[in-house]
């Protein structure tokens, strides 16, 4: 599905199940954590997927967030997911120096998989 979408370039039709719903970007340089915010049309249920491209590839970018699933390993969290919850923590990421770092956060629904509702119970 992340590769179907980064194929069709964030757009929806009748190739894909998913239907992509909006995203949110931020470019920082600094070593400061940086926190991207979910998408304004996600809602409860949608699939929401993370992903980072840093500057300099020697420099730890690490996804700090509860909740979220990392789909690399190494010393870079590239690609994370989640599913949009009331509990959901915005993808906050740490830096181990200062390093230029696009990050990118989309929102996917599809009927079958966003109309799922967990039993906490």
């Amino acid at each position: 599905m992340i590769e179907a979408a980064m194929l069709l370039g964030k757009s929806s039709n009748s190739l894909s199940m998913w239907e992509y719903i909006d995203s949110t970007e931020l470019l920082t340089t600094s070593s400061a954590i940086a926190v991207l915010q979910i998408p304004a049309g996600a809602q409860v249920g949608d699939l929401l997927v993370a992903v980072i491209s840093p500057g300099n590839e020697s420099i730890k970018t690490e996804m700090i967030s509860g909740g979220w699933q990392r789909l690399t390993s190494g010393d870079q969290d590239y690609v994370c997911v989640t599913r949009l919850t009331s509990f959901t923590e915005r993808p906050s990421y740490r830096k181990a120096a200062a390093n230029a770092v696009y990050a990118t956060l989309a929102a996917f629904r599809s009927s079958g998989w966003s109309s799922v509702s967990p039993d906490f119970s």
